[in-house]
C-alpha cells in the first residue's frame, strides 16, 4: 500500500536523499509543497509544487526506478492534482511524458503563454 502525503519541513532530509538517489540535484525551498509517495516507511515517489512568477510550477517529478510503471507516479500527480484546488499550473515534461501529464489533466499551451521560469528550448510545455 502506498501512502501519499506532503512533506513537513522538518522532514525534508528524506527527500532530499531521494531525490540525490534518483538523479535530481535542484535546491528545495522552503516556501515550496513537497508531496512523497511512500511504501514501508520509504519513498518511492516524490514531486514538489512550487511557486514562481506567480504561479505554481511542478518540477522534480521523480518515481524510483524500482517502482515506475507501477502507478504509483498516477497516484501522486492525482494528489498534487488535489493540492492544486483549481490554481493554475505548469510543468515542463520531457517530450516522452506528455501523455503521463496530459492523463493527469495537463494541456499543452501556446508558446505566448509561457512564462519566464521556461528556457529557451525547453521540452514540451504543458499547463494544468
Amino acid at each position: 500500500m502506498v501512502n501519499i502525503s506532503a512533506v513537513p519541513k522538518e522532514d525534508r532530509g528524506r527527500v532530499i536523499s531521494f531525490y540525490a538517489r534518483n538523479q535530481y540535484d535542484q535546491p528545495l525551498s522552503d516556501d515550496e509543497i513537497l508531496l512523497v509517495a511512500a511504501q514501508g516507511g520509504e519513498v518511492r515517489a516524490a514531486l514538489r509544487l512550487c511557486r514562481e512568477d506567480g504561479v505554481l510550477v511542478l518540477r522534480g517529478m521523480r518515481v524510483a526506478k524500482d517502482y515506475q510503471r507501477g502507478g504509483i507516479g498516477r497516484q501522486l500527480l492525482r494528489s498534487a492534482g488535489d493540492q492544486l484546488a483549481g490554481q493554475e499550473c505548469f510543468c515542463i515534461p520531457h517530450r516522452h511524458l506528455r501523455g503521463f501529464y496530459q492523463e493527469a489533466g495537463f494541456q499543452e499551451i501556446d508558446p505566448p503563454r509561457r512564462r519566464p521560469f521556461w528556457r529557451t528550448g525547453s521540452p514540451s510545455t504543458v499547463i494544468a
